[in-house]
């Protein structure tokens, strides 16, 4: 994918990307292509309701498939865009002692709900932890990492 990616879909298309990776080396995404899905939450939460009718487009970077699809092959879950997860309310807030990874832009106590604990990572890094099931950089399943290439 070296075209260029608009600004206000790129950390989806990082992510997607690493998604792809994966599955290019072996983690297969989704039970249709008998691959391994997410096994912690992948819950995604587009910034607005233009960035969410963008990723559901059909992409030719991803062989006719939209970033959203990518994302559900790998058992994610894509919410609507809502301003709860940007101040820990809703059914989405962590509780006491939970812990989440998400790419968000800036982080402080409770962000993510009254006594969890939010870390911010690259959208890469997001999606290698999702599939690995515990804080990873794509590095650890295996993934080539290419700062470049994710963006960092």
């Amino acid at each position: 994918m070296s075209e260029q990616i608009n600004k206000a879909e790129h950390p989806f298309a990082h992510l997607v990307q690493a998604l792809q990776e994966g599955e290019e080396k072996g983690l297969k995404l989704g039970e249709e292509r008998g691959l391994a899905r997410a096994v912690t939450a992948l819950v995604v939460f587009p910034g607005s309701g233009g960035v969410a009718r963008q990723i559901e487009r059909s992409d030719p970077r991803l062989g006719g498939e939209s970033i959203a699809d990518v994302l559900r092959a790998a058992g994610g879950e894509i919410r609507q865009s809502w301003c709860g997860p940007c101040f820990g309310q809703g059914p989405d807030a962590l509780s006491p002692g939970e812990r989440a990874i998400t790419s968000f832009n800036r982080n402080w106590q409770n962000r993510m709900g009254v006594g969890g604990e939010g870390f911010l990572a690259s959208p890469a890094v997001v999606a290698a932890s999702a599939l690995a099931g515990y804080m990873a950089p794509p590095g650890e399943l295996g993934l080539e990492w290419d700062a470049e290439r994710y963006g960092i």
